[in-house]
């Protein structure tokens, strides 16, 4: 509701309400409100890690192992690890703890869609700073130092090694992620 301000006769304005506007938005009642249906029950959460099988215990699953990635492709995949991951991640893939990330067994590696690893290879990675660590690891940027073969083989090596087994990585992907990750102006 709006004021008005009225003078009394010694001067000091007092305030008088007046009618709302014509276009005033109307105010929502929350207690008469019809909501949409309620939420769903929350389903169970599954077993702590340290109560799941280990994966040699676990059931095998419907789901077909993915191909085998060509022999040639993880030799050159090995080497361009060797040359530029290896240093940080490790030579056995198992990174460095509350610093660099494993790759080895790593469920991020071994999604079925590549796009963040690539991302992560062709632009790099940073964590967050915060008050008490304001300097964070961070990964460089790869993309002026690998072509697309070598981007797309050692992703391909890194998906199957260190006890991952992944889909091998195309290298018309490892372009395409080029040009929506690198060749962009921001």
């Amino acid at each position: 509701m709006r004021t008005m301000l009225a003078s009394t006769s010694v001067g000091a304005p007092i305030a008088k309400p007046s009618a709302p506007p014509a276009t005033a938005t109307p105010v929502m009642n929350f207690a008469t409100t019809t909501w949409p249906s309620p939420p769903r029950p929350l389903r169970p959460v599954r077993s702590a890690p340290d109560e799941r099988p280990a994966p040699s215990e676990r059931p095998a699953s419907d789901e077909t192992a993915p191909p085998a990635p060509d022999q040639s492709v993880l030799k050159t995949g090995g080497q361009v690890y060797a040359d530029e991951c290896a240093g940080c991640h490790g030579g056995d893939g198992k990174g460095e703890a509350n610093l660099v990330p494993a790759l080895s067994n790593s469920a991020a590696v071994q999604q079925s869609d590549a796009t963040s690893l690539l991302r992560a290879v062709l632009r790099g990675a940073r964590n967050v700073g915060t008050a008490s660590a304001p300097t964070t690891p961070a990964m460089p940027a790869f993309a002026w130092v690998l072509n697309d073969d070598q981007v797309a083989d050692v992703l391909t090596y890194i998906r199957n090694s260190f006890g991952n087994a992944g889909t091998s990585v195309s290298t018309d992907e490892a372009g395409k992620a080029r040009r929506l990750f690198v060749e962009r102006s921001d």
